[in-house]
């Protein structure tokens, strides 16, 4: 198994120019990415995954090999 030196942010994204994609941009970026970035780890959120594979793929395989999953389960989003 591979270990990422990441974390895998788990959370509702939206559409390009929502409000909840914003969100999830704003806490990743203001939040997130720099105390993550003191302890030797990237942030990846799974719609910013390059990879080819389906969208739940990528979230299984980021879950499976990230050393770290965040979880935002703020909002009424049952995907996340």
């Amino acid at each position: 198994m591979r270990i990422h030196e990441s974390a895998f942010f788990i959370t509702r994204i939206g559409k390009p120019g929502t409000e909840i994609r914003a969100r999830a941009d704003h806490v990743g970026e203001f939040i997130l990415e720099e105390p993550l970035k003191a302890h030797g780890l990237g942030l990846v959120r799974a719609d910013q995954d390059p990879g080819l594979e389906k969208i739940t793929e990528k979230i299984v395989r980021n879950i499976l090999d990230s050393k770290l999953v965040i979880v935002d389960a703020t909002g009424g989003n049952s995907n996340v």
